[in-house]
């Protein structure tokens, strides 16, 4: 099979909102632009409808919107989803893993379809298997983000916090945890496999928890994004002080936001703050809030009107704020995390330990770079490396299969 003619299903539960679902946007761009295929078999949109984007790709909708309630109900009680389809959507499925060459797993938690409903469909379509890990569920036994907490080292035999993401009020961790991992190695023995993790941590965790063969891919910005920003020259902070920035599409989410930082930095004088994003819980009085940007040339337009980055999060896996930030030529202060000290050495990275380090710091201006070392600062996160990347994958497993 010649390259020109390889074409990957990508299957995640979202299209347009979130991290992973920019992510295989990405990819489906970047196989595009080389003369490949690329379709999206996904769950649902906002409010479980239809993806707003889902016109503008070639995608087909697995997941109704009673049927995702149902998932929500089912992974309450039972720690997983139910493994129900309507007879189109099975359908549906069914011709796109026929007409793909390898299939892309990412995100196939959060109410979407049954694991086990969707190794049976992988295996009974013979195609090799890409699976993106962009957190860290395949690893656990319930949520997707354990935070600090390691039971999934272990087995999961109490999980500590029912509330973490996707939550529940039945703690049946520890026998999803066996199971997930028998599912994993059921497709692994029945189809080439090959597991991805989106940082060179994940990979670290992954490998911890024993699961087999992990390989590392570190996420891109989209092309449109880089577009707009890795050539654009940085012009100097201003002499009055500094322009900073906080990007979080859900202001909701207290463990990425911290508002006690957010609000010293807008009281501080020759400071100036705009916070992005929805559903804010508080207003901070100085602060600009913006609404969450969707639209990739406007939101790389905000980055290059401001001088810093503000990052908090505590969750992130790899934060494409972060990558956006670097690649538009924005400085970064970030509250030292695992998913911050992937970005370690970066010269438009500072990390701090604690809130109050950071804020001693803001009044100190960055020194000036060059144009070289801009360049060498945003190189990493040129989509054409991740492309290239998961394309030696695929081939790779395509070989294996022959």
């Amino acid at each position: 099979m010649s390259s020109s003619t390889l074409n990957v299903l990508q299957v995640s539960v979202r299209l347009s909102e979130g991290g992973a679902a920019g992510v295989a946007r990405t990819i489906a761009s970047e196989l595009t632009s080389r003369g490949m295929g690329s379709a999206f078999a996904y769950g649902y949109g906002p409010h479980g409808l239809e993806s707003p984007l889902a016109d503008e790709f070639d995608s087909t909708r697995l997941t109704a919107r009673p049927i995702a309630a149902l998932n929500q109900v089912s992974y309450s009680l039972r720690g997983k989803d139910t493994n129900l389809q309507s007879p189109k959507s099975r359908a549906e499925f069914r011709n796109r893993l026929r007409s793909a060459d390898v299939v892309h797993l990412h995100i196939i938690h959060s109410y979407f379809i049954g694991i086990d409903t969707l190794v049976d469909e992988l295996l009974a379509a013979g195609k090799p298997v890409v699976w993106t890990l962009h957190d860290q569920w395949a690893m656990t036994g319930r949520c997707a983000q354990p935070g600090d907490c390691r039971l999934w080292a272990s087995g999961c035999q109490v999980c500590p916090s029912l509330t973490a993401y996707p939550p529940a009020k039945i703690d049946r961790a520890a026998r999803r945890w066996s199971e997930r991992r028998d599912s994993i190695e059921r497709l692994r023995k029945g189809v080439p496999t090959a597991l991805v993790a989106c940082a060179n941590w994940l990979q670290e965790e992954a490998i911890a928890a024993h699961l087999p063969n992990v390989v590392s891919v570190r996420n891109s910005v989209d092309r449109e994004f880089w577009s707009r920003t890795s050539h654009t020259p940085r012009s100097r902070p201003l002499a009055s002080g500094s322009r900073n920035l906080f990007v979080c599409r859900d202001l909701r989410d207290p463990v990425k936001i911290d508002w006690d930082l957010l609000q010293r930095v807008a009281e501080t004088e020759g400071q100036s703050l705009t916070i992005v994003g929805d559903d804010a819980p508080r207003i901070i009085t100085g602060a600009e809030f913006v609404p969450a940007i969707s639209e990739r040339s406007a939101l790389a337009d905000v980055y290059a009107g401001h001088d810093r980055l503000l990052f908090t999060s505590k969750v992130d896996y790899y934060p494409l704020t972060i990558a956006e930030a670097i690649t538009a030529g924005v400085e970064v202060f970030a509250i030292r995390s695992r998913a911050a000290e992937e970005f370690q050495g970066n010269p438009l990275l500072r990390i701090f330990d604690n809130s109050q380090e950071m804020l001693e710091s803001i009044l100190v201006p960055r020194a000036e770079m060059t144009e070289d070392e801009l360049s060498s600062a945003r190189g990493m996160f040129d989509p054409t490396v991740m492309a290239d990347a998961y394309v030696a994958i695929y081939r790779e497993l395509l070989a294996a299969k022959e």
